[in-house]
């Protein structure tokens, strides 16, 4: 069962005194913790269901060219249902417990990663904590100045449940860091962890993150969740990737059916129901003529955000149509990295971006058709836009050679170039997509 990302914690805290033997000021830090992991597990079995805007901000350090460049902007909806943390899209109507790094596919992700550490200390108690004095906040992690009570923490890889996975590899690996809490209501303001005990053969040699939290008011409860956070691992070779991530607009998760006991009251004759939508999917092998709706801008646009477009001839299987002109087509961006053809193609480096779409719905007078669609062409010439880069290499003033950057493969999803010629795809694209199995 994944652990929800948030703690509530609080309890007033007894003052420490100053005058104390070292045996009693020790179990009086001992009673502390305990309160803090008591009021924590009471949070966590009465927590309530609300779901929140998750946006990862995601890096990558080039060793050779020493900097770090911005990939992209990953956007999704997180829901903490029953002891469950679920994912969607945003603007989608489900929630499924398919995990993080299957869903969005591509680069560096984590989920449950925040949640684990918490959990280890303050639930499980599976953690070695150490006493480091107190602090003042000083504005570091927010506003105030706050006094901080620190503790230090080391969780073995047989208590630590982190299951770090980098390419094909994976590996349970142990923890260590540190925590600070509001001396005054045992708040949780920040968790900072690193990774040990890692395989001399694994893929990274650190993994490392910190979260900042609050209160936030969700339904009748002010619940202490994450406010930011970030995640970064090292490679072997010294590249870096780097997420950070903010949570916003959380809010109570209800469902749409309701309960009640007792006689209903008097009503009136109830209001038709709207008919339920006709959904089904479309055979493969057909092609369909998009027309984007909105603007697709490379600079602002992020993983998960919705594209709206519409069908710019009618939809026909034979002789038979299954779709008139201008019946509505949904998708979502699904890959967004920014790059340089710096060491990959010659002459000067040039800025491009890799842009992933996906389109899977067309809707009209109540009928959904579902499918799976492969990016055929683009039938609106737009300069810079592109299915592959290629060019063309004089090697000894004599033989002519061919390199080619192929794009990235992301399942379900079709990716192309946009380079520095365009801003991205404009209202009014035409593209042709091929429906598949």
């Amino acid at each position: 069962m994944r652990v929800p990302l948030y703690l509530a914690i609080c309890m007033a805290a007894a003052p420490l005194p100053g005058a104390q033997d070292n045996a009693d000021a020790a179990w009086q830090l001992t009673v502390r913790l305990s309160q803090v992991r008591r009021q924590a597990a009471k949070a966590l079995q009465e927590q309530p269901d609300f779901t929140c805007l998750a946006t990862f901000d995601r890096y990558y350090w080039m060793v050779n060219e020493r900097e770090e460049r911005k990939i992209d902007t990953v956007r999704v909806e997180v829901a903490f249902v029953g002891g469950r943390e679920l994912y969607s899209w945003p603007g989608e109507d489900k929630f499924s417990d398919t995990p993080l790094t299957r869903m969005v596919g591509a680069g560096m992700m984590g989920d449950g990663d925040f949640a684990v550490h918490a959990h280890n200390i303050f639930v499980a108690n599976a953690g070695t904590e150490k006493w480091s004095g107190e602090e003042q906040e000083n504005g570091r992690w927010g506003t105030t100045d706050r006094k901080l009570w620190h503790w230090t923490y080391r969780v073995s890889p047989y208590q630590s449940g982190w299951l770090i996975g980098s390419g094909t590899s994976q590996q349970t690996v142990g923890s260590e860091g540190s925590f600070w809490v509001d001396a005054r209501t045992l708040d949780l303001v920040r968790m900072e962890t690193r990774a040990t005990d890692f395989f001399a053969s694994f893929p990274l040699k650190a993994v490392e993150s910190w979260v900042d939290y609050r209160r936030v008011r969700i339904g009748e409860q002010d619940v202490l969740m994450p406010l930011r956070g970030q995640l970064k691992t090292v490679s072997q070779d010294g590249s870096e990737n780097r997420n950070l991530t903010t949570y916003s607009n959380c809010r109570q998760y209800s469902g749409h059916s309701t309960i009640s006991f007792g006689a209903p009251p008097e009503v009136a004759a109830p209001t038709p129901a709207p008919a339920a939508r006709i959904e089904s999917r479309l055979p493969p092998g057909l092609a369909l003529k998009i027309r984007l709706d909105t603007d697709l801008a490379v600079a602002t646009a992020s993983v998960g955000d919705p594209l709206e477009a519409t069908l710019a001839a009618a939809l026909h299987d034979g002789k038979t149509e299954i779709a008139p002109k201008g019946a509505h087509v949904r998708g979502r961006v699904r890959f967004l990295r920014r790059d340089t053809t710096a060491g990959r193609l010659p002459g000067a480096p040039e800025p491009y971006t890799e842009a992933g779409l996906v389109f899977d719905e067309v809707e009209f007078a109540g009928r959904v058709y579902r499918f799976a669609g492969v990016l055929k062409s683009f039938d609106t010439a737009l300069p810079g836009v592109r299915m592959a880069m290629t060019q063309d290499r004089n090697f000894d003033g004599v033989t002519m050679a061919r390199q080619q950057i192929n794009p990235v493969e992301i399942p379900g999803a079709s990716v192309f170039f946009i380079d520095s010629r365009s801003s991205g795809l404009p209202s009014g694209t035409l593209m042709t997509w091929i429906t598949q199995p």
